[in-house]
């Protein structure tokens, strides 16, 4: 009977089964604190921005960090960045519930868990249901796996695009005034919460042109088209340079292209393997989309080919453009997984023994999921991290109070401590000028992680455990 039952059930169950499986798996340490050993900088960033929403200090249009500054220099902590939506559904959450680090993780993996969703249904409308799942199942254990469980806005962003581009079909395919506003909010929010999405929204115009919709509708498909574009034009080249100019704070400025070939050229390796593996995750996956990259070519599918080629000039575009950023953080990958997916799926569709596709789509899912498990669970040494706060607490020190720590550039024992601050390098505590610059700033505390650069500072010692020397100043 239970063989029955799976053998009769469809492949859009199997995707829906496939996503909530996945889901599932992932609630494993959903409520840990972002002491992950990677990108820990990055949710802590964003975190902060939350938290301080929650805490009323600040509003959408101006996102605050808890650095105060670089070197010594002072400022709001305002900082211009990505429209912060998945911040302010964390403070949404914490106006219910009190605030907690791990909401962020959560809204981040129902979104892209549902974004896998719309993924699959995008793929049935334009080829089939089988192919569509094993796209989606390529997908679901790609670098997708890790990063939609983490609270950062990246596999956020491109499920909102997937999101836009469905109701982009539907309206092109029904004509219901519901399905074109939809588009057009998702995809402006798409752009404006990370600006990488437009790889994926590239293939919008294809879907315009080769419709079978009147003129008419093209052109105003076209023409509504350039309002979410607008948005995200203002948002970042009009108000985040005006935020910048006050706080003189950016997420991140990009490089110039010309430069970033250069490093890429002297980063070949580093680069190759964000294509060979660090996308898919899996040796399996790869050959699967060298495969498929061939039978694409000599299947001639034009669809497949087209979107793939558009996609792809915006991505090596927006890699060029992200420079050091792109070479050194394999999640820059994120806007080409869905495209690699696909071709790597095609592969599997063309076999036409259907066992040899499911155990090779097995054989990818499992390697992948291996390859990120560590993701899943975090180092019990990092954990004393956690006592930061409680022992600025014990010392008196109020939440206003400015700190100092050796984060080595690193924020993340800054917004554990719940205080706001500058992070620095260690050797700079040994240098009695910056400490008084420091002092003269308004700050009250210096965190030291003791090291072979620095183990003690010239101020009064009020706290010391095998992992902190707290100094107070005077």
């Amino acid at each position: 009977m239970m063989k029955a039952f799976f053998k009769n059930l469809s492949y859009q169950q199997w995707a829906l089964i496939f996503i909530v499986l996945l889901f599932v798996l992932r609630l494993i340490g959903i409520t840990h604190p972002p002491l992950e050993v990677n990108h820990h900088w990055r949710q802590v960033t964003g975190l902060m921005v939350a938290r301080n929403f929650a805490e009323g200090q600040t509003d959408f249009f101006h996102p605050k960090i808890d650095e105060v500054g670089v070197g010594t220099h002072v400022s709001s902590g305002v900082i211009g960045m990505e429209f912060p939506l998945l911040n302010g559904l964390i403070a949404a959450v914490s106006s219910v519930m009190g605030y907690d680090h791990w909401y962020g993780r959560l809204i981040n993996l129902i979104v892209s868990s549902l974004g896998l969703w719309f993924f699959f249904l995008i793929i049935k409308r334009y080829w089939n249901d089988r192919f569509a799942f094993y796209a989606t199942a390529i997908l679901g254990t790609s670098v997708w796996f890790a990063f939609s469980r983490k609270t950062m806005p990246d596999t956020f962003s491109i499920s909102i695009a997937f999101f836009s581009i469905y109701f982009l079909k539907k309206f092109i395919d029904e004509s219901r005034g519901f399905y074109l506003f939809g588009y057009i909010i998702l995809s402006a929010m798409a752009l404006l919460t990370k600006i990488p999405s437009a790889v994926i929204l590239s293939v919008v115009p294809l879907m315009i042109y080769f419709s079978t919709i009147s003129l008419r509708k093209k052109w105003l498909l076209m023409t509504v088209s350039a309002l979410p574009v607008a948005a995200a034009i203002f948002w970042y080249f009009v108000w985040n340079v005006t935020i910048a100019k006050e706080s003189g704070m950016w997420y991140n400025l990009g490089e110039e292209i010309p430069k970033g070939w250069h490093l890429f050229i002297q980063e070949l390796g580093t680069v190759s393997n964000h294509f060979y593996f660090n996308t898919l995750m899996s040796y399996v996956a790869f050959a699967a989309l060298v495969a498929g990259f061939i039978f694409m070519i000599l299947k001639k599918e034009k669809t497949l080919q087209l979107s793939a080629s558009v996609i792809s000039i915006f991505f090596i575009l927006f890699a060029l453009k992200s420079g050091r950023h792109f070479v050194f953080q394999h999640y820059y990958m994120i806007p080409i997984a869905p495209v690699f997916s696909l071709i790597a799926a095609f592969a599997l569709v063309q076999l036409q023994r259907h066992w040899l596709a499911v155990l090779l789509l097995v054989a990818i899912n499992i390697e992948s999921v291996a390859n990120q498990q560590h993701d899943l669970r975090i180092h019990q040494r990092n954990l004393y991290k956690l006592e930061l706060e409680g022992i600025l607490d014990s010392l008196g020190a109020k939440r206003e109070d400015l700190i100092v720590i050796n984060g080595e550039g690193n924020p993340q024992e800054l917004y554990l401590s719940h205080r706001k601050g500058w992070t620095c390098v260690s050797t700079e505590l040994n240098d009695i000028e910056y400490l008084n610059a420091l002092e003269e700033a308004g700050a009250k505390y210096v965190v030291v992680k003791p090291n072979e650069w620095v183990e003690t500072v010239p101020l009064t010692l009020v706290f010391e455990n095998e992992h902190y020397r707290i100094y107070r100043f005077q």
